[in-house]
């Protein structure tokens, strides 16, 4: 009983932190000025959010295979949501003219 009680209260935190992290992830989107800065803030947001809301997830459904496939869940956001970010800040960097203006961008010679 008071096992289920420590579970509970571990779920409810790890669920309330991801989505606070979500939130400010989302404040952060709105806060920040270039594209580059709001990417990186939803990114990072993402993929922590995430983490904590299917360990929550995981706690809530304790023994049975959900887990197993919450965890492929989230490795496969872990994998993929990195890739989209990189893809669309690439794609920013390469298309905004005024983007030497406004950042650094150093071009290394295997990039395209």
């Amino acid at each position: 009983m008071i096992g289920e009680k420590i579970r509970f209260v571990l779920c409810a935190a790890f669920m309330l932190s991801g989505l606070v992290i979500m939130l400010g992830a989302a404040i952060g989107n709105f806060r920040f000025r270039t594209a580059l800065n709001r990417m990186h803030a939803a990114a990072m947001g993402d993929s922590l959010g995430k983490l904590c809301l299917l360990i929550g997830l995981m706690l809530y459904q304790w023994g049975g295979t959900v887990e197993a496939k919450l965890l492929f869940i989230l490795a496969f956001f872990w994998m993929a949501g990195p890739v989209c970010s990189h893809m669309l800040c690439e794609f920013e960097v390469t298309t905004n003219e005024l983007m030497k203006k406004e950042k650094e961008v150093k071009k290394d010679a295997d990039s395209v």
